[in-house]
């Protein structure tokens, strides 16, 4: 495990080390300077992903083929999408985390093509490169799936640094990990990911939809949660069809 710990700890330094240079050399704003990172790091994760892969055997490193499982993994990601942040609303977990509120200040704050490019395209592509790439392949090594699952995605968790978005990623985490698990590629669970932010940057930018999906009212949740839920029931089914039902082993 200590070359699981030496990724992680690696990965992330690189990552936000690069960030902060940026934003230091640049001025420009967090989101801006991460974005950038995120574009430089990921084509050094990439190569070295692929350097992973190839020595377990596996060309391409990064499979295209999605078998017809791409509008599902977009509506998979979206159903999450709603399902975290319900989540996070029932239980009123933004008024827990002030570290909440500074990071949506700095995330919103950008221009929205600057969100979208951002936080919604290039951003996931980094951090699968490096938690369910580098990080859960380690570890998928070693452990069954439903372990190596739940440690990946808790590391994404704390990643994410406050309560509501540490609840929200660790939820979604599972989600896209086993996508990356039953399509066999890590091209499944960016797009998931993008799906994901997308949404979420959509609802924010639409006050009408984010008022009603962040209603307090019991029916509206219930009924946000329910068709979520059906809808993410449903995507899996036939993603896992798609994949010759694979089974994922825990």
């Amino acid at each position: 495990m200590i070359s699981v710990v030496l990724r992680l700890i690696l990965s992330v330094f690189f990552y936000s080390s690069c960030s902060v240079f940026v934003s230091r050399i640049t001025g420009l704003e967090p989101l801006e300077a991460t974005g950038i990172s995120a574009l430089v790091t990921s084509l050094v994760f990439y190569n070295y992903y692929k350097i992973d892969q190839e020595k377990r055997g596996n060309y391409p490193a990064i499979s295209l083929n999605l078998k017809g499982c791409v509008p599902y993994i977009i509506l998979l990601g979206s159903a999450f999408c709603l399902l975290g942040n319900n989540l996070i609303n029932i239980f009123h977990l933004t008024k827990l985390s002030y570290g909440y509120v500074q990071v949506q200040e700095s995330l919103y704050s950008s221009p929205f093509l600057i969100q979208i490019l951002c936080s919604g395209l290039i951003i996931p592509v980094a951090e699968e490169f490096i938690f369910r790439g580098l990080i859960y392949a380690s570890i998928r090594d070693r452990l069954p799936f439903l372990p190596a699952a739940l440690i990946t995605s808790l590391l994404f968790a704390l990643f994410h640094g406050n309560l509501p978005q540490g609840v929200y990623a660790f939820l979604l985490g599972m989600a896209m990990t086993w996508v990356y698990e039953a399509c066999g590629t890590l091209a499944a669970a960016v797009i998931f990911h993008q799906a994901a932010n997308l949404l979420s940057l959509f609802i924010t930018k639409l006050p009408g939809l984010y008022n009603f999906i962040a209603s307090d009212s019991r029916g509206i949740t219930f009924a946000v949660t329910t068709c979520s839920t059906i809808i993410a029931v449903w995507c899996i089914l036939i993603i896992k069809r798609k994949t010759n039902n694979k089974e994922v082993s825990v």
